[in-house]
């Protein structure tokens, strides 16, 4: 019976202490920008043109008759920050990082000359 309370009373206590971390976190104003990203024959489209400054999550669905990947990177030319495998029609993926304020490029780069738009972060 002891052996049961004190187990209960520990459940209880993660419990609390887990809200507790919780609720710091969202008290730091910390959050996610969720930003839906479709791939077509041959453009992109995108639920948000930016968002402020953090950690956006990325959903990219190819919405084309032809296979089609995800890439970003800052500015034009700058350095792949986050990119995909190939996804076929249909398929989607799912791509979480934290950005800076700055221009940013969204491109898929079996058809980087067709496929390419603009992302603003604040």
């Amino acid at each position: 019976m002891r052996r049961t309370i004190g187990a209960v009373l520990a459940v209880a206590a993660a419990t609390i202490a887990a809200g507790a971390a919780v609720l710091q976190e969202t008290a730091t104003g910390a959050t996610t920008t969720t930003v839906g990203i479709g791939l077509h024959d041959f453009f992109i489209t995108k639920s948000v043109n930016g968002g402020r400054h953090g950690t956006f999550t990325f959903v990219i669905r190819n919405r084309g008759a032809v296979t089609h990947n995800f890439r970003i990177r800052r500015g034009t030319a700058g350095t792949v920050l986050a990119k995909t495998t190939n996804i076929v029609p249909g398929d989607s993926r799912t791509k979480t990082l934290t950005l800076a304020a700055g221009t940013y490029t969204i491109f898929c780069n079996l058809h980087p000359n067709l496929m390419h738009v603009k992302f603003t972060v604040s």
